[in-house]
């Protein structure tokens, strides 16, 4: 048996369900932001006590938006705009109903365009004529566990390396953190 229901909104919702169980289709279109063409699609597919997620992604975004000193820093500040096109996957497990294991594989590919003129950063980049890129790979890896319905407790690890046709621009990082949230 297939069965298929969708909702019609700014953000679509298609629910299939079968044998191996449900898929959630996600479709994301910002008509609203005039000129750009913001596009985000994703599925979810749940197997028993596991959720697989995959995401695609093509987005247009200004740097004022994101805030120069925001995320990405003021090494945003060299172009006008960002087109950020990528894709993400991973699955999340939950063994019980309070512990959950995660991962998660992420690659983006952000165009620096525009010119804002006299800024921080250079546009286009010096010497070549062209605009920046960058290309980001990373990697997540997270276990949550809820004690109790107000106290959730994590652990994750992250990598990720930025590569750059820009000057100074390429990065690698690792990440280790521990949190605690109760919420009342």
């Amino acid at each position: 048996m297939f069965e298929l229901s969708y909702e019609l909104k700014p953000f679509r919702r298609a629910v299939a369900t079968n044998k191996l169980g449900p898929l959630v289709f996600e479709s994301g279109g910002n008509g609203e932001l005039g000129s750009r063409d913001n596009r985000r699609r994703a599925i979810a597919w749940y197997v028993g006590k596991t959720l697989i997620n995959a995401s695609v992604w093509r987005e247009i975004y200004s740097v004022e938006e994101r805030g120069t000193l925001g995320e990405g820093g003021l090494d945003q500040a060299d172009a006008s705009y960002v087109v950020s096109t990528g894709a993400s996957i991973g699955p999340a497990w939950a063994p019980t109903a309070k512990l959950v294991f995660q991962g998660k594989v992420v690659h983006e590919k952000r165009k620096y365009q525009g010119s804002p003129g006299l800024t921080f950063g250079v546009a286009p980049v010096v010497g070549t004529g062209e605009h920046r890129e960058d290309t980001f790979n990373g990697l997540r890896l997270s276990a949550g566990y809820t004690p109790i319905r107000a106290l959730r407790l994590s652990l994750s690890a992250e990598h990720g390396k930025r590569d750059s046709n820009a000057f100074l621009r390429d990065y690698d990082y690792n990440l280790i953190s521990a949190n605690a949230r109760f919420q009342f």
